[in-house]
């Protein structure tokens, strides 16, 4: 089924252990979602799944999938450590990313790409030790780079500054010009 790309109210109606199809089969825990909202007539269920292999996971500094997954499952309200036992994430309610995706055979799905709690705080700040080094660093870089640039503080804005009422500007009066007067020529006048 295809939908279009973007952000859903969601809810989980179902988590199951399985396992990927084909030869090297994987365990994943594989939940549904009932997507609704952004244009949605209908509520419309798709799945996600939670890869649970030692692979590392290349997008979240080599963390094992199993861990990664796991980590993410908790967010939704998965307690304990019994992964056959999903029932606390059953009736999450949060939103969801939908991206489209083309099968190997050419045709386009839509598939959740993310789960997570409406408010959900997306970056978390740099520890406060590990942000000065790191802008250091940075800052040393930009230097070498000739990227430097002022380290003065800027100005404050004025966008919620009051507009200054300025004076009209005062316009000096230009003496009139003398019209140009030609004399008349009498001599053509018949009386």
């Amino acid at each position: 089924m295809q939908i279009n790309e973007g952000r859903y109210a969601a809810r989980i109606i179902a988590a199951v252990l399985t396992e990927t199809s084909g030869d090297d089969k994987q365990p994943v825990i594989d939940v549904t979602v009932e997507l609704t909202g952004n244009g949605l007539e209908a509520p419309v269920e798709l799945s996600k799944s939670f890869y649970l292999s030692d692979r590392p996971d290349e997008y979240n500094d080599n963390k094992p999938e199993w861990a990664v997954s796991i980590e993410r499952l908790k967010k939704l309200g998965f307690v304990g450590d019994n992964i056959e036992q999903l029932d606390s994430i059953i009736g999450f309610v949060g939103v969801a990313g939908v991206k489209n995706k083309t099968s190997k055979k050419g045709t386009v799905y839509s598939a959740v790409s993310w789960i997570d709690r409406e408010n959900a705080q997306q970056a978390k700040p740099m520890e406060p030790v590990k942000a000065k080094s790191f802008a250091a660093a940075m800052k040393a870089k930009m230097q070498a780079a000739g990227l430097a640039g002022s380290s003065a503080p800027r100005p404050q804005s004025t966008a919620n500054r009051p507009a200054q009422q300025r004076p009209a500007p005062q316009r000096q009066a230009k003496p009139a010009a003398e019209p140009d007067f030609i004399e008349p020529d009498s001599s053509d006048i018949p009386f």
